[in-house]
């Protein structure tokens, strides 16, 4: 029979090996803060603004965020590793680096990443440093019903050399760092309008006395640059579309998965053209880059970031009797990528024999192949794919014909040799694309 002071004994030894219980968000609009990862508790940069953009606050202990589950961290809004007043030692995160897979696994949201120390700004009064943390937060906790992520790089890489691994990213990618650059690099945006952006300026995020402590040197395609060491050269440096270079400190990833689309409109000419229909319904747009044009012009037209409207791209043949490529990258808010990279050729049915174009080093997704004939046209075309001969027969003036040559391709480079058949002073452009 058990004595009084034995059932306290009991009791007692229940309460000390019991495990601590994981418990989800209390509520459906709830952010969960690592405390060790702030400084301040409440009263940090990260949960004030949290607090500010509507959401309820939780901050765990190290005990507590070990005991939770991955089923519990997705019940959240986002996940917030913030800066522990410009740490240098990464055991600040030591228990987020020792359970990454669980927590890591119920991030299917937005993830904002950022390479410098906000709280040890925010405390010296530097007024750049709130909106930044605000519209990363505010960022990652967009995702419809997935759970996000705002972490802080602090001052953990500041001095690391290049290449360093960032393991408490694993659970999305590969990412390396390298050391803060010299503390007076400017910085700059280079995706103006994205959310982890929202209330910041190239001035307001530069001047800090340092604004950025590490450089993120690499990271996986799938999250964007959001800003940049302006003219900082060597590992990870990147060239953007405004004509800005420098390494990203600042990338996003979305939870939007979708690529955006690319559409393709030819038109005869002359000048033979190319319009480019580029639309993203899911993130919208960030960014659209030429990364190459050859014996073409093209016209991109402003757009707001973000934006799920389509944007048309027009790029125009220079030299007529010269083939032309283009290759144009849209990005959208996300990280997802398309590349649209059509071949325009113009061939002419002079006097003689027949005229023939050569085009090598076609790539096999260049499978479909238009033929957008003139005013006055040929009458027909041959299309000869590694000595395989198709044939577009029957071309009225002004009509427009697509085939698929994908049955002559082999992997690698190809040739495709157009031959064009008709009236003396006929013309058609004919375009090599991966879409139709």
């Amino acid at each position: 029979m058990l004595t009084r002071s034995s059932w306290f004994l009991l009791a007692l030894a229940l309460i000390v090996i019991a495990p601590l219980q994981a418990t989800p968000a209390p509520g459906p609009n709830y952010v969960l803060i690592l405390g060790s990862s702030v400084t301040g508790g409440f009263s940090s940069v990260e949960a004030t603004q949290a607090t500010a953009l509507g959401y309820m606050v939780e901050i765990a202990t190290d005990a507590g965020w070990a005991a939770k589950s991955t089923a519990d961290f997705a019940s959240y809004r986002a996940l917030i590793l913030g800066d522990p007043d410009c740490s240098t030692s990464i055991s600040s995160l030591a228990v987020a680096e020792n359970d990454k897979a669980v927590w890591g696994a119920a991030v299917l949201g937005n993830v904002a990443v950022v390479g410098t120390d906000p709280e040890f700004h925010t405390l010296a009064g530097v007024p750049g440093a709130p909106p930044l943390v605000r519209g990363a937060i505010g960022f990652a906790t967009s995702g419809a019903g997935a759970t996000g992520l705002y972490l802080s790089l602090s001052c953990y890489y500041f001095a690391a050399g290049h290449g360093t691994p960032v393991a408490i990213l694993s659970p999305f990618g590969s990412f390396a760092a390298g050391g803060q650059p010299d503390c007076s690099t400017p910085v700059h945006i280079v995706a103006p309008g994205h959310p982890v952006a929202a209330g910041s300026t190239d001035s307001s995020l530069s001047n800090w006395g340092c604004s950025i402590h590490e450089l993120l040197e690499s990271f996986p395609s799938t999250f964007l640059p959001v800003a940049i060491a302006e003219g900082v050269t060597g590992p990870g440096s990147l060239s953007f579309a405004d004509g800005s270079q420098g390494v990203p400190y600042i990338v996003a990833r979305g939870s939007d998965t979708l690529k955006p689309t690319c559409k393709l409109r030819f038109l005869a000419g002359p000048p033979a053209q190319v319009e480019v229909t580029l639309r993203d319904t899911g993130s919208g747009l960030a960014r659209i880059d030429v990364t190459e044009s050859e014996n073409a012009t093209e016209s991109v037209p402003a757009f707001s970031v973000g934006t799920t409207d389509p944007v048309l791209v027009t790029a125009t043949k220079i030299d007529p009797t010269q083939g032309s490529e283009i290759s144009i990258t849209a990005t959208d808010v996300a990280g997802n990528a398309i590349i649209c990279d059509p071949i325009v050729a113009l061939v002419v049915r002079n006097a003689g024999k027949p005229e023939s174009e050569t085009l090598t080093g076609i790539p096999a997704s260049q499978r479909f192949v238009t033929v957008a004939n003139g005013t006055p046209g040929l009458q027909h075309l041959d299309v000869i794919v590694n000595s395989i001969r198709f044939r577009v027969a029957g071309l009225a003036d002004g009509a427009q014909r697509t085939l698929d040559v994908s049955a002559a391709m082999v992997p690698g480079n190809n040739t495709v040799t157009l031959e064009a058949f008709g009236k003396p002073g006929g013309s058609a452009a004919v375009f090599l694309a991966d879409s139709q």
